[in-house]
């Protein structure tokens, strides 16, 4: 990808800042005033749009994709936590709560297949961008949130590998089985 001052060209204007009559002048000393106008890309609006666009792809962001922080294929992914509890009703269940007051949680399992889906989603496109010996070829959604400086993530996010192969063992098994 080339800089904009590479794909500058002289005259070339992405727009033109209008000049109302009757403003005053800007107050500046002397000192401060630059000598030559700055030294800015001439590139017309299309252009510096394509640019920022192309350059915003290029960014990591966990709405845009999966990200896959070591080698163990279970992640932590607090957006798609902050959606679940957000649904209406959710946040404040009670385990014994009676299903008219359960409708968020039953909401949440009639989507557990959307889920599922988004998630393979994400794990196929991260595939495609991984050799196939670092391909996730198998993984499990578990029933739990993984927070910080727990079992299971250290408090800097870091996976904790051997308290996780020891507490998922039945799991693990069951996927390689």
């Amino acid at each position: 990808m080339k800089l904009l001052y590479e794909k500058s060209q002289p005259g070339r204007r992405a727009s033109a800042i209008p000049h109302h009559e009757g403003l005053p002048e800007a107050e500046v000393p002397a000192s401060r005033r630059r000598a030559e106008p700055p030294r800015l890309p001439e590139v017309p609006e299309f252009e510096l749009v394509r640019h920022f666009t192309e350059l915003s792809t290029r960014n990591f962001g966990v709405d845009t994709g999966f990200y896959p922080l070591g080698s163990c294929t279970m992640k932590y992914n607090p957006r798609i936590n902050e959606r679940l509890v957000a649904l209406p009703g959710f946040a404040s269940l009670h385990p014994l709560q009676e299903a008219e007051g359960a409708q968020g949680a039953l909401e949440l399992m009639g989507r557990l297949p959307e889920i599922l889906a988004a998630v393979t989603d994400a794990v196929d496109r991260a595939n495609q961008r991984l050799s196939k010996v670092e391909q996730i070829k198998k993984f499990k959604l578990l029933p739990a949130i993984w927070l910080p400086d727990t079992d299971e993530l250290t408090p800097t996010m870091k996976l904790k590998r051997k308290p996780i192969a020891a507490k998922y063992e039945a799991e693990i098994d069951a996927m390689y089985a």
